[in-house]
């Protein structure tokens, strides 16, 4: 297909994500109705929406920590939604993702240190949709810190995931 445009593919994932299991898609998801998802809802079968206490928000490679921690622990009350782009924030359709969870509390998860991820970002454009579904934004970051080193950073994540007093 000839376009009178160009625009440039920008893709920013760690290597070990292009041979994850779970970051596969199939054949049958590749037709001509399918295209890019600005948010990705939950996809697991979980508590009815109303009794689901957290919504987690995320982005990236902590999808996969986050959701493979979810099943090994088998918690059904804790959605996970994944956000794929942030310029221009998808408002509306994060409000559609998480409208359904009215009682639920929603947090943002990201491997960085707070101030050097998404999280300075996004805050206020997660609050906003927030504020427009509930009248009042209650949002936290949840933040994992990471070593300097490679050998550090596969021994300090886990117990992170396991300690994280959000679940």
């Amino acid at each position: 297909m000839k376009r009178n445009f160009r625009k440039p593919l920008i893709l920013m994932t760690p290597k070990s994500l292009l041979r994850h299991k779970l970051a596969v898609s199939s054949l049958e998801e590749f037709n001509k109705t399918s295209g890019f998802k600005f948010v990705i809802p939950e996809i697991d079968e979980l508590a009815p929406p109303e009794a689901v206490k957290r919504v987690v928000l995320c982005s990236g490679k902590v999808y996969y920590d986050l959701l493979t921690e979810r099943r090994e622990r088998g918690i059904k009350d804790v959605a996970i939604v994944r956000l794929e782009q942030f310029y221009p924030f998808p408002a509306k359709n994060l409000k559609a993702a998480i409208e359904n969870y009215a009682n639920a509390e929603v947090i943002w998860c990201q491997e960085e240190p707070e101030n050097n991820g998404a999280w300075t970002f996004v805050d206020r454009r997660i609050e906003a949709v927030l504020t427009c579904l509930k009248g009042a934004a209650k949002t936290a970051a949840l933040c994992r810190p990471r070593g300097g080193c490679e050998s550090c950073n596969g021994p300090c994540e886990k117990p992170i995931l396991l300690n994280k007093q959000r679940w």
